[in-house]
């Protein structure tokens, strides 16, 4: 008789545990420490350069005259150089574009362009003021189009107003413009 050696059964092999989709860089770190991560130097990013892009700025300012003076529309009291925005917004920008996984989120490209019309629209304005009814119809115009492109909109109150439903689609759309509305009039009543 002959004997088969039998051979000793194999262990399955053991598969990684499943990583989420959207971590994206270092597999090593949970998705939620990758995140925070993210946040964390993207702050710093934003801070240093904005901390760096704000003197030369106003000394830009300085230079060709650009102050916002004190009006009944202004917060200030004092002459202020018009267009620090510029360097905040270079912040916020180059931060952006280091730190945010653009895989994740799919509209962000909407989003930025449409920071992008309005930062545009407020330069534009300090360096040869604009007429509040024309910002307004630019500032609708991309809250529209920024709701219907990438479907950020307000699906509900939340129970404000006494309104607990779901908001109706075609409703939700307008609210973004809507609140533009609200907070003009309010600035406009300051």
């Amino acid at each position: 008789k002959h004997k088969q050696a039998r051979e000793p059964p194999t262990a399955a092999p053991k598969k990684p545990p499943p990583t989420p989709q959207n971590s994206y860089l270092c597999p090593q770190f949970p998705l939620h420490q990758k995140t925070m991560l993210d946040l964390f130097f993207g702050f710093i990013t934003a801070f240093l350069i904005t901390y760096l892009a704000i003197p030369p700025v106003i000394r830009i300012a300085v230079d060709k005259h650009l102050f916002d003076k004190p009006g009944h529309r202004s917060s200030h009291f004092v002459a202020t150089p018009s267009i620090g925005g510029v360097g905040i917004f270079a912040g916020l920008l180059i931060a952006v574009l280091l730190w945010v996984p653009f895989q994740a989120y799919a509209h962000l490209q909407y989003i930025i362009g449409a920071v992008l019309v309005i930062f545009m629209m407020g330069l534009k304005d300090d360096l040869a003021p604009m007429a509040a009814k024309k910002k307004l119809l630019i500032q609708i115009a991309v809250a529209i189009l920024l709701a219907i492109a990438s479907d950020i909109r307000i699906a509900s109150f939340q129970g404000m107003l006494g309104w607990w439903n779901d908001m109706p689609y075609a409703l939700s759309l307008y609210a973004p413009p809507c609140m533009l509305l609200l907070i003009n009039a309010c600035k406009s009543n300051q």
